[in-house]
């Protein structure tokens, strides 16, 4: 699954591209501007944008934000779905579960060299699962095709080393 990472020190604009992009205020705030509305972001607050979203993220001097991009089509296609939708809000046990799983990423990003490599990837995985399980936005699927997906992610999980 193809994902990548940026830790951000100033502004940048979120295209609507194929991915999903969670954004994380590492330290300071940052403001998100969507079409209709300016969220700010204050340390350690998560912001999700889905597939198809735009943002101008605005992370002022002394700030740091990380942004997590995530392959959409690619997370669709393992989770045998048409689409995919996420919502994240609040302070509730699973958001703060959602982020500690993200601050592991990074912490396991930031290690760098080839020892880090099995539990970045393994961190990333963790934090899709808690993604998929507990803030995806219902669709009219039925359970068996969740089911279905998750096995297929532990089986690609178990038969290829590189994802």
């Amino acid at each position: 699954m193809d994902y990548s990472i940026a830790i951000l020190d100033s502004d940048k604009q979120i295209k609507e591209t194929a991915e999903l992009h969670i954004v994380y205020a590492v330290d300071g705030i940052c403001t998100l501007r969507l079409t209709n509305d300016t969220i700010q972001i204050e340390r350690a607050g998560i912001y999700l944008l889905n597939f198809r979203e735009s943002a101008r993220l605005e992370v002022p001097r002394g700030a740091l934000t990380a942004l997590l991009s995530i392959d959409y089509f690619a997370l669709c296609g393992l989770y045998n779905r048409p689409q995919i939708r996420f919502t994240v809000s609040g302070s509730n046990q699973r958001y703060d579960e959602l982020r500690s799983r993200i601050q592991s990423l990074l912490l396991a990003y930031a290690g760098g060299g080839p020892a880090n490599v099995c539990r970045e990837l393994g961190e990333f995985y963790l934090l899709l699962q808690l993604l998929l399980n507990h803030f995806q936005i219902p669709s009219s699927t039925t359970d068996a095709a969740e089911e279905d997906g998750m096995n297929r992610l532990f089986s690609l999980l178990h038969s290829d080393p590189r994802m």
